[in-house]
C-alpha cells in the first residue's frame, strides 16, 4: 500500500474517532440533563414544603390582637391559592421550557410536563366572596371543613337557639337586596310576628348577641364563622327591623292617601238620610270594605249617636252601639275616633260620646262604670216624656202608692182620669210637679238615700189641688 492511501486511511481513522467521541459525548450529556430534571423539581418542591413550613409557623406565632385578621388570610390563603402556589407555578413553568429547549436540540422524548391544579390559583385583586363550606378549628387548633350549609339558612345564637329558614323566606317583606344586601338578615326580619308582645319577645332574642368575636375552639361553632360575615349581629337585625316598619308605614300612608283619593273622586253629593235636607255641618266617614264615603250633618249624627247609647226599654238603661244611618252598621273603632274629632271641632259633642271616648269606645266597660247614670237616665226620661205604657205605668205606681201612705182615697174613676191625663195633656202643671218628685223618689231609691220624708211633705203640698186638675179635665172635655 502506498503512502498516499495510508494517510487517506489514517485521516479517515481520526475523522471517525472524532465523530465517535461527539455522539459520545453527546450521548453522556442526555442522561445527565434528562436526571438534572427532577433535582430541580425536588428542589423546588422543597422550598415550597420549606415556605409552608415558615409559613405555619409564622400563623402560630401571631399575637392574639392579630388573631382575626391571621385567620382571614389563612382562609383566603387556603381556599384561592397563596405564595406556595405561585411559586410552584413558576418554577414549573421554568422547567418545562427547558426541557423542551434540550428536547429540540437533542431529538429525543421529553419528560411530562408537571400537571398544575388551576382550580386553586387565584389572582389577589379577585373580589372574595363567603363561600359555601365553612371552616372551623377543631380543638387541636388544625383547619378542618364542615358539611356544607347555605349561609342563609342556618344560624344559632349564643343562647343555643337555632334558627332555619327556607327558599320562601325573606321575600314577603320590603327590604330587597339594594337595602339590606345579606340574605340571613332578610330571612330573620321576615319570620318577625305581628302581635307586638310576640315581636318583643322575637327580638329579643337577638339582644345578647353583639359581639362578632367569640373565643372558643368548638368543632360545631357555626356562629363564629357567619357572624366573621355579619358583623354585629344585634344591630344588623334591629337595624333592619327599623328599616322595614319605616318603609311599611310610609307605603300605607301612600295606599291611604290613593284610596281616599278614588273614594273622593267617586261620591257624589246626597241629602243627610237624618234631617233629609243637605248637612250644613259636613261630618265625613269612610268606609275601607266598600269603598263609600258617607257625608252627615254634625248636629243630626251627634243627637242620633246620643239616642243609641241612651236607649232604654221599661225605665232599664239598654244601651246601643253607634250605628251607620245609611246601611245600618255599627260604626268600627277607627271611624268614632274620627267622629268624635270631627264633632269636637263642630262643637257638637253630648255626654254618651264624651264619656264613651273616655273608656276608648268599649260600650260594656263605659256600661260597667256608669250604670247608676245611665239608669237615672232611663228613668228621668221614661217619666218626663210618657211616651210608652211602661214610662206611663211607672209614673202611676208612684202617684197611687203615695197617695195610700198619705191616706188619700182613690176610685177607679181617678185612676182613669189620671191615666188619660198622661195621655192627653202629659205636660200639664200638675202632672209636671208629680214627675219632679217622682224622679226624684227613684233617684232616692236607686241610690239607697232615705228622702221619704221630704217627698211625702211635697206631696201632701200637691195633692192639695187634686180637685183643681179634675176640674181642668172637665173642662177640657177629658172626662165628663
Amino acid at each position: 500500500m502506498s503512502a498516499t492511501q495510508n494517510n487517506i486511511f489514517d485521516n479517515n481513522n481520526n475523522n471517525n474517532n472524532s465523530e465517535s467521541e461527539e455522539v459520545e459525548a453527546v450521548v453522556a450529556v442526555v442522561p445527565v440533563v434528562v436526571a438534572v430534571v427532577p433535582v430541580v423539581a425536588v428542589e423546588a418542591e422543597e422550598a415550597d414544603d420549606e415556605a409552608d413550613d415558615e409559613t405555619e409557623e409564622a400563623d402560630d406565632e401571631t399575637e392574639e390582637e392579630t388573631e382575626e385578621a391571621a385567620e382571614i388570610d389563612d382562609d383566603i390563603n387556603e381556599l384561592w391559592g397563596g405564595e406556595a402556589n405561585r411559586n410552584t407555578e413558576a418554577n414549573s413553568e421554568v422547567i418545562n421550557s427547558r426541557v423542551s429547549i434540550i428536547a429540540t436540540l437533542f431529538g429525543f422524548q421529553p419528560v411530562s410536563e408537571i400537571q398544575q391544579n388551576s382550580s386553586r390559583i387565584r389572582r389577589r385583586d379577585d373580589t372574595l366572596y363567603p363561600p359555601s363550606q365553612k371552616i372551623f378549628r377543631n380543638n387541636a387548633g388544625k383547619r378542618i371543613a364542615s358539611e356544607h350549609i347555605s349561609a342563609y339558612k342556618y344560624i344559632k345564637l349564643k343562647s343555643g337557639e337555632e334558627f332555619y329558614f327556607g327558599e320562601d323566606d325573606g321575600k314577603n317583606i320590603i327590604l330587597n337586596e339594594i337595602i339590606e344586601p345579606h340574605r340571613l338578615i332578610r330571612n330573620i326580619v321576615s319570620k318577625i310576628p305581628v302581635r307586638i308582645r310576640e315581636r318583643l319577645e322575637y327580638l329579643g332574642k337577638f339582644a345578647y348577641d353583639e359581639d362578632s368575636d367569640i373565643d372558643s375552639d368548638e368543632e360545631e361553632n357555626k356562629v363564629k364563622v357567619q357572624k366573621r360575615y355579619i358583623g354585629n349581629l344585634k344591630e344588623a337585625v334591629y337595624g333592619a327591623y327599623i328599616k322595614e316598619w319605616r318603609l311599611r308605614y310610609l307605603f300605607k300612608k301612600v295606599l291611604i292617601f290613593w284610596r281616599i283619593y278614588r273614594m273622593n273622586k267617586m261620591y257624589e253629593k246626597e241629602v243627610d238620610p237624618i234631617t233629609l235636607s243637605e248637612p250644613e255641618k259636613e261630618v265625613y266617614i269612610y268606609d275601607w270594605t266598600n269603598k263609600r264615603k258617607f257625608v252627615f250633618d254634625a248636629k243630626s249624627l251627634a243627637t242620633l249617636i246620643e239616642s243609641k247609647l241612651m236607649y232604654h226599654e221599661y225605665g232599664f238603661p239598654v244601651p246601643q252601639y253607634p250605628k251607620n244611618p245609611k246601611n245600618n252598621v255599627e260604626f268600627s273603632y277607627k271611624q268614632l275616633v274620627s267622629l268624635y274629632n270631627q264633632l269636637k271641632i263642630h262643637g257638637e259633642l253630648r255626654w254618651g260620646l264624651t264619656t264613651l271616648r273616655e273608656y276608648n269606645f268599649n260600650k260594656n266597660r263605659w256600661h260597667l262604670y256608669h250604670k247608676s247614670a245611665l239608669t237615672m237616665n232611663s228613668i228621668r226620661f221614661s217619666i218626663s216624656l210618657l211616651d210608652t205604657y211602661e214610662a206611663r205605668d211607672l209614673f202611676s205606681d208612684f202617684i197611687f202608692s203615695k197617695m195610700d201612705e198619705l191616706g188619700l182615697n182613690h176610685s177607679v174613676d181617678i185612676c182613669t182620669a189620671y191615666q188619660i191625663a198622661m195621655i192627653r195633656i202629659p205636660t200639664h202643671w200638675y202632672l209636671e210637679k208629680l214627675k219632679s218628685l217622682a224622679i226624684s223618689y227613684y233617684e232616692a231609691e236607686h241610690l239607697g238615700h232615705n228622702r221619704k220624708r221630704i217627698i211625702n211633705a211635697a206631696c201632701v203640698r200637691i195633692f192639695k189641688k187634686h180637685n183643681q186638675f179634675m176640674a181642668d179635665l172637665r173642662t177640657k172635655n177629658i172626662i165628663t
